[in-house]
């Protein structure tokens, strides 16, 4: 997706803040600096950049998501959670039986999505520390491609910023397993959810057995450990 940028240059800010408006555009004013530092003035300008960057990925993955995912309303489902949550950006779609969460976590750059069932008509969210004993409800879109199609999980590339090319490309293949391989969970049908549950539980036992606690939470999906052990563990087998 190709981004538009426009650069205003105004005699003050109270002018350079109107025209802003009216391109539904960003703004900020630059720091005073006494006396003027160089280093100093490219951090800060750095770090305007980075604010105005996320900002913008905001916006797109919100708008780019309800683009993506409006196949949903054919299985009735509705948007009905728009939040920021512990530095993750969170689009909530659900119907009388299943949510689909999509998720953006900006500290990590890392896209997802989760297949939730309903429990007594309202969202019931995976114990934080999880055992053998535990009920999960909801999972990671990841756990069910580990059983369908494991091609099309999408590997985040350490260390490098997300385009919006990439998110986009994302969402798109992610949206399009949805509809393909969730379209029972999608009316309601949970009974591939002991496969999945089965699925992150040996995770877990393999995380505590290395002597980690294995958790599943909004911040950190136990579904991207689960994909990382899975590919260790093939190669050891080779």
């Amino acid at each position: 997706m190709r981004v538009n940028r426009r650069i205003i240059i105004g005699k003050n800010m109270r002018r350079v803040r109107t025209a802003a408006k009216q391109y539904q555009a960003g703004y900020y004013q630059a720091w005073t600096i006494e006396s003027f530092d160089p280093v100093l003035a490219m951090r800060r300008n750095h770090r305007s950049h980075l604010k105005g960057t996320r900002m913008e990925m905001k916006s797109q993955f919100f708008r780019a998501s309800d683009e993506q995912f409006k196949f949903l309303k054919h299985y009735d489902f509705r948007p009905k959670i728009k939040k920021m949550e512990a530095g993750t950006y969170i689009r909530v779609y659900q119907n009388s039986t299943t949510a689909v969460k999509v998720a953006l976590e900006w500290p990590e750059q890392y896209l997802y999505v989760r297949l939730c069932q309903f429990v007594d008509g309202r969202l019931q969210d995976n114990p934080t520390v999880i055992r053998q004993s535990s009920k999960l409800y909801c999972f990671n879109l990841e756990n069910l491609l580990l059983l369908t199609e494991p091609d099309l999980i999408v590997k985040p590339a350490p260390y490098e910023e997300l385009t919006s090319e990439q998110m986009e490309k994302t969402l798109c293949i992610y949206a399009n397993a949805v509809e393909k391989y969730a379209s029972a969970i999608l009316r309601g049908n949970f009974q591939l959810f002991s496969r999945l549950e089965s699925i992150v539980k040996e995770s877990a036992g393999r995380a505590s057995s290395r002597g980690y606690v294995s958790k599943v939470g909004s911040r950190r999906p136990l579904t991207r450990t689960n994909r990382l052990q899975h590919v260790s563990a093939n190669e050891g087998e080779d």
